[in-house]
């Protein structure tokens, strides 16, 4: 097979990449700000951030799962060993982040219902669907991937999840991190715009806007990496699966 017919299944990909791209931003967007909204406007305890962060750390898990699992690639590592690995180290880090993010969320006020809970974690696992089947399946991102890549693309998120759970800390030990001042600024502005500045909302307030920030990052450079293809793979191996 030549070169040429070997790229073909790469042309055109810019435009499709450029949509993918705007959909999860909005996408994630949407549950970040109605995360805060929650919170700000509807009483959800701020201690439910944190269970959130948790939570769409499990989605992310599981979405990853699914991806090693059918991506299209060739590889020369294991796909069930290599799934299996990731299984555990995964679920081994989430087990230890869920155990010190309960333990935050507990001393700042959490409620398990539908409407504080429920239903934004609802909002969360249809982000990662769309995204996973928009990206993944529809357009076919699979094909570009091999196992390893796609295993990859869970841990640049939960890096943002690690941070919004020991964060927790500047609300739980204000004295002891030294970043009261920081939140007492931010209640300040809040309260400058009519809103009422708790100290478990100006904590929210703040790790949403870094999360924000953070995460279009991670979920922009995630659906690029998705769709760009795996270099550990060969052409005539990108062109068959």
């Amino acid at each position: 097979m030549n070169d040429v017919t070997n790229r073909i299944p790469f042309e055109g990909l810019a435009r499709p990449a450029t949509s993918a791209v705007a959909s999860a931003v909005g996408l994630s967007l949407l549950t970040n700000i109605a995360t805060v909204l929650g919170v700000v406007v509807f009483g959800w305890p701020p201690g439910n951030v944190l269970l959130l962060f948790l939570a769409e750390n499990a989605v992310v898990g599981l979405m990853t799962v699914v991806k090693m699992t059918t991506a299209g690639a060739a590889s020369t590592q294991s796909r069930i060993g290599l799934t299996l690995f990731f299984c555990f180290h995964f679920g081994l880090f989430t087990l230890v982040q869920g155990v010190f993010a309960a333990i935050v969320a507990h001393g700042i006020g959490m409620s398990l219902t539908w409407w504080a809970f429920g239903l934004p974690f609802a909002l969360i696992v249809v982000r990662y669907l769309v995204e996973t089947v928009g990206v993944w399946f529809v357009r076919d991102a699979r094909r570009f991937s091999t196992p390893s890549g796609a295993m990859a693309w869970a841990y640049p998120r939960v890096l943002v999840m690690q941070f919004g759970a020991l964060a927790g800390m500047f609300l739980v030990f204000p004295s002891r991190v030294g970043f009261g001042e920081a939140l007492t600024a931010l209640g300040r502005g809040l309260e400058a715009v009519g809103i009422t500045a708790t100290p478990g909302t100006t904590l929210v307030v703040a790790l949403m806007i870094v999360k924000t920030l953070v995460d279009l990052f991670v979920v922009a450079k995630s659906v690029d990496r998705d769709l760009t293809p795996d270099v550990r793979a060969t052409d005539d191996q990108l062109v068959t699966s």
